[in-house]
């Protein structure tokens, strides 16, 4: 498993929109890739924090190499970033990793 974030800041007045927005067309996009797990948006203010889980890195990895469609979802938002200022991914390489299978 692997978890990609991207944190931004979300102008007040458009805090419902993102989520919409992200519900609407972030998870129509993913719904579709069979190695995306999981999506969240997690928030609080103008703290936005987009949460991908993929079955692995280097699932994530292949998947990001022919992905064109980024740059759109990006720039869907674009009006809601306090001061222009896109999201800042992070990728970080797993350093150690357990899955814990419960019941």
């Amino acid at each position: 498993m692997y978890i990609r974030t991207s944190h931004w800041r979300c102008k007040a007045q458009f805090a419902e929109e993102s989520v919409e927005l992200f519900e609407d067309l972030v998870f129509r996009t993913m719904e579709n890739e069979p190695e995306c797990l999981a999506m969240q948006l997690m928030g609080e203010g103008e703290s936005r924090i987009a949460v991908t889980v993929f079955s692995s890195e280097s699932a994530y990895r292949e998947w990001k190499q022919r992905t064109a469609h980024i740059q759109g979802i990006t720039d869907a938002f674009a009006h809601m970033y306090i001061d222009g200022e896109p999201p800042r991914p992070f990728d970080y390489p797993i350093l150690a990793s357990r899955i814990f299978q419960r019941r």
